[in-house]
């Protein structure tokens, strides 16, 4: 017996030291690994039909969580495409991996444990290289058994001891997030220390990676694309300040301490003056879930006014230049308080579906924003404190005429608005490839915003664009913004006014019979000095169009101790095929108790 417990203490000891790792009641995570790959330039051919220079499936020896591409500095931008192949799901979609424009690279695409990717380009480029990132401990048969057998261990240890401080705060302060030790940053330590600048705008960022990761691989993502930040593109740490997945889940990003104006790498020639959200996806096509907008805008709502910000109006900020950068060095640029990364830099980001529920986004962040802090702390700037009255009134505008007169190359726009608005509001037309930006007065007197604006040639030559208002509210009208289209055909948009019955939203309508897409219609109402939205569309079919959603329990209940009427705006976002404009209606659903 002696001799079998001598002949058993080598092995007892080796099976310590294997699981000792996971031994812990904090979260055990496997350790990251980088490897690349040397692609030849002669392995991509012209594929028939599309064009694209498209390369054979490209086995990789090891598992995969993350692959990015660099080569050759090219004359003119280069597209790129990127699917992985796993062998339990086959292959992946293609995701346009887009980067920064004339930045040799792709943005780095989420694979979830993949052996093989392959890649397409709008032009064949020279010097390719592959790098891939394993933050899941899947890379080889041995790290995979390893890896399972540790999570098992550690998730028994946690389950029966407990596990580290979780980051939940209360109604005040910073929103619940993940912190860096939690999602992994040891493996992903910062170069420099970090460096502070001020925060008086935020930029939100799409990650440019698959959208249908599970709930519990976010903190995989986030320490895979803080690898392929600083070990492939040769950053600091992860450029992004806060990253938020697809479930509402947020991540603390680039180290420094997440009430401090970080300077991160997120917009170039305005990351001194700046924060940065990403989310965690792509949003080119695809929109985000609710959950995710609504956490983007928890973050904002609090991080802007933790320095003296508001999270409405604009701000003017000077550019520093750089090659990634639409502005000069020296420029003074106008920005919202909210923007996305396209309205500074050379890029398509955050995408055309996350650029489309920037209207809700804003009013989202302006409804929840926290107290305006003294200026000077963690490079806080000046600020005057959010009003204080439970009495906030809706703007109520609409939109009844947006249109496009392509010979007098004119915007011409009527929107009526409640005669308690005053001030002034931001009109921004997206159109041929550019943005037009101007304010407009409100006419409080007879109750509308009213203009024409002259256009730039070939914006009125295309003779329809995104045509966005945002009223940025007083201490007496709450925020708007409407985001529709500018065109010469009427919608037509007809709507009963919306009810709020049993705990169910109820709208319905007609619509130009050419109109195709959804109505989407939007409630918004004050409990305890906040605002809150809630937004639900329905389809649109042969020219009619009913919505009968359930409102939350939440906004039930404050609903039944709002402080002033519920208000509700029917729009109808536009066709660009059919040259059809967007409207919009306002009704009170219910009056002030």
């Amino acid at each position: 017996m002696r001799r079998l417990t001598l002949l058993l203490l080598p092995v007892l000891a080796a099976l310590a030291l294997f699981a000792a790792p996971a031994l812990s009641t904090e979260r055990w995570r496997p350790s990251a690994l980088d490897f690349e790959l040397s692609l030849p330039d002669t392995g991509l051919a012209r594929a028939a039909g599309t064009g694209l220079w498209t390369s054979d499936p490209i086995e990789t020896g090891k598992r995969f969580d993350l692959v990015g591409l660099r080569w050759e500095r090219t004359e003119r931008p280069v597209e790129v495409w990127i699917r992985t192949h796993s062998a339990q799901d086959g292959w992946s979609r293609w995701v346009e991996a887009e980067g920064e424009i004339n930045e040799p690279a792709s943005a780095g695409v989420w694979a979830g444990g993949a052996d093989a990717f392959q890649v397409a380009f709008d032009q064949r480029p020279r010097g390719l290289r592959a790098h891939l990132v394993n933050t899941t401990g899947s890379a080889t048969p041995r790290q995979r058994a390893a890896t399972a057998v540790r999570s098992a261990i550690n998730t028994a240890v946690v389950a029966t001891i407990g596990t580290a401080t979780a980051w939940a705060q209360g109604q005040s302060g910073p929103p619940a997030m993940v912190s860096r030790e939690a999602w992994g940053a040891k493996d992903c330590p910062p170069r420099e220390a970090p460096s502070y600048g001020e925060v008086k705008l935020g930029f939100v960022h799409h990650t440019v990676s698959t959208n249908d990761y599970a709930p519990g691989e976010g903190a995989a993502i986030v320490l895979a694309i803080c690898r392929y930040h600083r070990n492939s593109n040769g950053w600091d740490d992860v450029g992004y300040n806060f990253l938020v997945d697809r479930y509402g889940t947020i991540y603390e990003g680039r180290a420094g301490g997440i009430d401090r104006a970080v300077i991160g790498a997120q917009v170039q020639g305005f990351n001194a003056v700046s924060t940065g959200v990403a989310a965690l996806g792509t949003y080119s096509s695809v929109p985000p879930d609710d959950a995710q907008v609504s956490a983007i805008a928890d973050v904002l709502a609090w991080k802007l006014p933790a320095h003296g910000a508001p999270t409405t109006g604009e701000v003017k900020v000077t550019s520093a230049g750089g090659s990634q950068n639409r502005y000069p060095a020296g420029r003074q640029v106008t920005f919202q308080r909210i923007s996305g990364h396209r309205d500074a830099g050379k890029t398509a980001c955050p995408g055309d579906a996350m650029v489309a529920r920037f209207e809700q986004l804003r009013s989202m962040a302006a409804a929840r924003q926290q107290p305006l802090a003294a200026p000077g702390a963690g490079g806080q700037t000046p600020g005057q404190p959010a009003p204080a009255s439970t009495d906030i009134h809706p703007p109520k505008l609409e939109i009844l005429r947006s249109s496009i007169s392509r010979d007098a190359r004119a915007l011409d726009v009527l929107a009526p608005i409640t005669a308690r608005a005053s001030g002034t509001v931001q009109v921004e037309l997206h159109a041929a490839g550019r943005r037009h930006r101007f304010t407009a007065p409100v006419e409080s007197a007879r109750r509308r915003v009213r203009f024409r604006s002259a256009l730039p040639t070939d914006q009125a030559r295309l003779g329809t664009g995104i045509l966005t208002i945002t009223y940025p509210g007083d201490a007496d009208t709450r925020p708007q913004a409407l985001r529709l289209r500018a065109a010469n055909g009427r919608a037509a948009l007809e709507t009963q006014r919306p009810r709020l019955v049993d705990g169910r939203l109820r709208a319905s309508g007609t619509i130009s019979s050419r109109a195709t897409g959804v109505v989407r219609v939007a409630i918004s109402y004050v409990h305890r000095g906040q605002s809150h939205t809630l937004e639900r569309h329905t389809p649109i079919q042969g020219g009619r169009w009913s919505l009968d959603a359930a409102v939350p329990v939440d906004d039930q209940l404050r609903i039944g101790l709002r402080s002033g009427t519920v208000h509700s705006t029917t729009a109808y976002t536009g066709d660009l095929d059919r040259r059809i404009r967007g409207e919009a209606r306002s009704f009170q659903v219910l009056s002030a108790p």
